[in-house]
């Protein structure tokens, strides 16, 4: 099945009446770190995507890496039970280390900072740069991934979608 970030870009492309092909059943959206962008930007456009939270935080990049994976059940639940978005429910969310809490409020913070940015009009292109440095998608590719060849590689996918974002004005 295909995933609603996929089903997302995919819509706003349609909509917008820009033209976009899908090469090798669409494996370049199914890469950890483009999805997570798109997840990003979801979570952006609109922070009650309980999807868009799940892909981000499953992403386990900064400032959510040490988080355990028993937090995103919790909070599934707790959203759940308070009939909140799953975003919401994370910020209020309280752990017990206090660096659990820090990472909450940095990824709060730098949510907050680039919807500020969506507000404004920045491009989608600046978004994504933004998402790209924000939260350390080159850092997190050097890591999962040990073969140079393959972090090249996705590096270079990342400025793929970079690109194709400098050729429409805007997609939210």
């Amino acid at each position: 099945t295909r995933r609603s970030s996929d089903l997302f870009l995919e819509a706003e492309l349609r909509k917008r009446k820009i033209p976009y092909d899908i090469a090798n059943d669409s494996s370049f959206f199914k890469r950890r770190e483009i999805k997570g962008i798109l997840g990003y930007l979801q979570l952006v456009d609109n922070v009650h995507t309980d999807g868009a939270f799940i892909d981000v935080f499953s992403l386990r990049n900064e400032p959510l890496k040490f988080m355990a994976g028993s937090v995103l059940e919790d909070v599934r639940k707790q959203a759940g039970k308070n009939d909140k978005s799953m975003y919401e429910t994370f910020i209020d969310f309280k752990l017990p280390n206090v660096w659990q809490q820090r990472g909450i409020t940095e990824f709060h913070n730098n949510i907050t900072r680039l919807v500020m940015q969506k507000d404004k009009g920045v491009s989608v292109e600046k978004l994504i740069d933004n998402v790209v440095k924000i939260f350390g998608m080159e850092k997190f590719i050097k890591e999962k991934y040990p073969n140079y060849d393959e972090q090249k590689e996705r590096i270079a996918s990342i400025e793929v979608q970079i690109g194709r974002a400098s050729c429409r004005e805007r997609v939210f």
